[in-house]
C-alpha cells in the first residue's frame, strides 16, 4: 500500500482492508444483486442482526 498517499484513520483503514481481503470484484462491474453479495461477503461485521 502506497504510503504517500493521505493518513487514513486505523479504523476507516481496517474497512478498506476487510473489502479488499474478500477478494469480490467491485461493486459497480456487476448487477446490483452482484453488488449486494459483494458487499455482503467484504463486511458480514458491519451488516448487524438481520
Amino acid at each position: 500500500m502506497p504510503t504517500s498517499l493521505v493518513s487514513l484513520d486505523a479504523q476507516a483503514r481496517k474497512v478498506l482492508d476487510l473489502g479488499r481481503q474478500a477478494h469480490e470484484p467491485p461493486f459497480e462491474t456487476g448487477t446490483p444483486e452482484q453488488a449486494r453479495r459483494a458487499y455482503n461477503n467484504s463486511f458480514p461485521g458491519l451488516q448487524g442482526e438481520r
